[in-house]
């Protein structure tokens, strides 16, 4: 990043304090990962938990098994199936769905931080800021009150070198609850999240909060100056599910400069050679389903069906004066024995409007499939018959 870039950043986030910015995101932290780029504004470190006085001949904590890490959590056997380390927080993890049991352990470093190659102490009698634990237990569907423990626990976690986006560690953890709680063992934690590497984003996170970052490299990239404010980031997700092909992902977001209106704007991503990048930037009245990085095969159904019915959506939107398409949705059906198919769209016009529905009909002709006309408001497509049929008053 060159020195403009870093003044850029700085004026941004010296602006959104002042301004007060409202940030919604689906991970907590919001802006302040930008800070580790501006001189001033750089958040200081946690302090580690302080290590107990190593002054007694005996050990205070038994030797960590080489094995994978179990025990007994709230009286029941325990061994972790799953660990991720993200934003600070190692998840050791248990089952899945309607029976699981989470240990989450915020280790106090900064959200971007992967303490790699650190040992982490904890007594019952040490004092000072020390790691949060967390236990989140679902059984038979329901999800149980969380449990928190901020002291008099028993810990140590010794965490290796960083290997190909994995994190090794050992831990011996003994709680304060009635069942006595314990485990202890070896674990391979995967390494998620944005996060910074040598003192630079590492661009090739399948994170919201890459996206963010560059959304905002964009926005200031031309004028360091602009008063960007009352900044929201909503209905972003992420792709890497793509047999063939780059991973893709998708972002909006509203914010005003100054005292001007409302600006939504709406961001295409993709990764190449392992890293992500803006794409496209699109306007409100498209939709990111009619602008995918490699269209449909006209005869693939339904993913042909929703492409054409949102670029016939697009075409019909743009018609209309001061109309955007917000909040769509798309839903399709069809029959290859009848070669019909339909696929019904609702949106919004605006971002407070009502609701609107649309439904095109569709048949494959020759050797695809094409959209023939949009549906009356009482028309329905009967798949299993193949025919149009009047929906009664």
């Amino acid at each position: 990043m060159n020195k403009k870039s870093l003044i850029q950043m700085a004026v941004l986030v010296v602006l959104l304090i002042a301004g007060g910015v409202a940030f919604l995101s689906t991970q907590e932290g919001g802006l302040d990962f930008l800070g580790e780029f501006i001189p001033g504004l750089k958040e200081e470190p946690k302090p580690a938990p302080a290590p107990a006085p190593v002054a007694k001949p005996k050990l205070d904590i038994p030797p960590i098994p080489a094995q994978p890490a179990q025990g007994k959590v709230g009286g029941k056997a325990f061994s972790v199936a799953k660990a991720a380390i993200e934003n600070g927080v190692l998840t050791l993890t248990q089952g899945a769905g309607g029976d699981s049991v989470e240990i989450a352990i915020d280790l106090r470093t900064k959200r971007w931080d992967v303490p790699a190659g650190r040992t982490i102490k904890v007594l019952k009698q040490t004092q000072g800021e020390l790691p949060q634990i967390t236990l989140r237990v679902v059984e038979s569907g329901q999800r149980l009150a969380p449990q928190t423990y901020k002291d008099k626990y028993t810990m140590l976690l010794e965490l290796g070198a960083e290997k190909d986006k994995q994190l090794p560690g050992k831990i011996h953890m003994a709680l304060p609850d009635e069942q006595e709680s314990k485990i202890a063992g070896t674990f391979d934690a995967q390494i998620r999240g944005f996060r910074i590497i040598n003192g630079k984003p590492d661009l090739s996170a399948d994170s919201v909060e890459t996206f963010q970052y560059l959304v905002f490299r964009e926005l200031l990239k031309d004028d360091p100056e602009k008063a960007v404010q009352d900044v929201t980031f909503f209905d972003a997700r992420i792709d890497t599910s793509k047999a063939s092909g780059p991973a893709t992902g998708y972002m909006e977001i509203d914010y005003r400069v100054g005292q001007s209106p409302l600006t939504t704007e709406r961001w295409q991503f993709v990764k190449e050679n392992g890293e992500w990048r803006v794409r496209a930037k699109l306007r409100t009245s498209e939709i990111d389903e009619a602008h995918p990085l490699n269209p449909p095969s006209a005869k693939d159904a339904p993913a042909a069906l929703l492409y054409l019915a949102a670029k016939r959506l697009e075409a019909q939107v743009q018609k209309k004066p001061n109309q955007g398409i917000y909040t769509p949705s798309l839903v399709a059906r069809h029959s290859d024995k009848h070669k019909i198919g339909v696929a019904e769209v609702g949106y919004r016009p605006a971002r407070n409007a009502e609701p609107v529905q649309v439904a095109y009909l569709f048949r494959f002709k020759g050797n695809a499939w094409v959209l023939e006309r949009e549906l009356g408001k009482r028309e329905k497509v009967n798949v299993d018959s193949g025919r149009i049929e009047q929906a009664k008053k």
